[in-house]
């Protein structure tokens, strides 16, 4: 998915989940994150997969810094039975398009 149709998408339907796959430390930087969504790292993905469960019929969307990580992850959570899309051009294109983020405070 474009991140037009995503911010459509999340403007419309308060149920969609958005799953940020990122490091913690890309979650808190500049670019910020979008909001309501749920960090769980690609590389941690498969291990905490079960975290994802009460959405499992659900809509996710995955994004990331480009595109790549959540693409690896929106393949391995359709093949455990999610309803999952990516978010093509991640938090580098919805960044160049200047919607809203989310940017932690710092400590």
């Amino acid at each position: 998915m474009t991140v037009t149709q995503v911010r459509e998408m999340i403007e419309k339907d308060s149920s969609v989940v958005l799953l940020d796959v990122r490091t913690p430390i890309e979650w808190r930087n500049e670019s910020g994150h979008l909001k309501d969504a749920i960090l769980i790292p690609v590389q941690e993905l498969e291990a905490r997969v079960k975290e994802l469960a009460p959405y499992k019929h659900k809509t996710i969307i995955a994004y990331c810094r480009s595109g790549n990580r959540s693409g690896t992850a929106t393949k391995f959570l359709d093949a455990q039975g999610f309803n999952v899309f990516n978010m093509e051009g991640g938090m580098i294109q919805w960044n160049t398009e200047k919607f809203p983020v989310v940017k932690e405070k710092p400590e």
